[in-house]
């Protein structure tokens, strides 16, 4: 479980790893955050995202 979220943490931008306690082996330590204003990797570009109804979409016919 452990190894999940790290990998979550880890696509957002933390930096983060197991955190050696054996009375807590699930804990996970984070040791950064990702930059400040920084955008997440799966945002998406205002360019990119088109509504449907908007003059130029698909959905309009």
């Amino acid at each position: 479980m452990a190894a999940a979220v790290i990998a979550i943490l880890s696509a957002a931008g933390f930096t983060a790893r197991d955190r050696d306690n054996d009375l807590s082996p699930f804990d996970v330590q984070v040791l950064a955050g990702p930059e400040s204003g920084g955008q997440p990797s799966w945002a998406l570009l205002d360019e990119s995202l088109v509504l449907s109804g908007e003059p130029g979409s698909v959905a309009e016919a």
